[in-house]
């Protein structure tokens, strides 16, 4: 049931004037992020917006290698790519259901330590849900994604050709297609909170 998103890939990122070597570091960072997972599972945001309304939280984590991904029918770019499964809210279901929900950015810190006085290489902090990534070579779109499903072993829920209609993605089970009146009622929940 986690809706699966692409988090980074494992190039250098160019940001704020510095250069995240993630093509030297990709192992120890995400590394380090997946094990903090299993102490906190951080929230899903909108626009890195800390005191707004939270659309989810981040339950796990996996990387893909190209092949993997490509045996998957994903589009990745890199070498190696993190993705991230989210467990939607409420809000955070119906924008995913209405097609709202195309990209991320992930918020980390780095050398930070925790409460207990552990240090951590890396830790993701919070997703957000974007209009507009920094990070757009490789990034595969949530749409790209909803077919997978990845645990331990990979799986792919593929749908099977009697719920395709012409020219249009596969439906899912119980999906609800919204309408601009849900849409304006779900962006009014947001902004009331």
């Amino acid at each position: 049931g986690l809706a699966w998103v692409w988090a980074v890939g494992d190039d250098p990122i160019h940001y704020g004037g510095d250069v995240w070597e993630w093509d030297q570091r990709f192992d120890e960072w995400v590394g380090s992020m997946l094990t903090y997972l299993d102490t906190w599972q951080p929230p899903v945001l909108r626009e890195h917006d800390r005191e707004g309304v939270t659309l989810g939280c981040v339950r796990r984590g996996r990387v893909l290698t190209r092949d993997e991904a490509t045996a998957l029918g994903i589009p990745q770019t890199h070498a190696r790519a993190l993705y991230l499964g989210i467990e939607w809210n409420a809000i955070g279901a119906a924008l995913d259901e209405a097609g709202a929900v195309q990209y991320v950015s992930i918020g980390a810190d780095f050398n930070w330590t925790d409460e207990d006085g552990t240090r951590h290489p890396a830790v993701l902090k919070e997703l957000s849900v974007v209009s507009v990534p920094h990070l757009k070579r490789g990034q595969a779109e949530r749409g790209e994604l909803r077919h997978i499903t990845l645990a331990e072993e990979v799986r792919m829920n593929a749908p099977d050709e009697s719920e395709m209609k012409d020219g249009e993605a596969p439906a899912t089970e119980g999906a609800k297609m919204m309408d601009d009146e849900m849409l304006a009622q779900i962006a009014a929940m947001i902004d009331e909170r």
